[in-house]
C-alpha cells in the first residue's frame, strides 16, 4: 500500500505499516509520527527541503536500515519533514 501526498501542512499518525509514503510540498511542513522507526528507510529527494528525526521532543539521528522494507520519503521544494518516533 502506497501513500501519495500533496498538501500545505499535515500530521500524520502510522499506527500499523505503510510501505510507502510520498510527501511532495512546496514550502510546507509535515509531521509523521510513528510508532517504531526500525523498519523505515527515511530519503529525501527534494530540492532545498530538511529531514529532522525527533524522539520525547529532541532532535535524534536515527540508525540508517538500508533493509528497511518501508520508506518514507519527501520531496518537493523548501520543505520540511520531521519524523516523531514514539520508540
Amino acid at each position: 500500500m502506497g501513500c501519495q501526498l500533496f498538501l500545505y501542512h499535515i500530521k500524520i499518525f502510522i499506527s500499523g505499516n505503510c510501505t510507502k509514503l510520498d510527501i511532495n510540498q512546496f514550502k510546507a511542513k509535515a509531521i509523521v509520527h510513528l510508532e517504531n522507526a526500525d523498519n523505515y528507510k527515511l530519503s529525501n529527494n527534494g530540492r532545498k527541503c530538511k529531514l529532522i528525526t525527533r524522539k520525547n521532543g529532541e532532535i535524534v539521528e536515527l540508525e540508517e536500515n538500508e533493509t528497511a522494507e518501508n520508506i518514507i520519503n519527501i520531496s518537493g521544494i523548501f520543505s520540511e519533514l520531521i519524523v516523531e518516533v514514539e520508540r
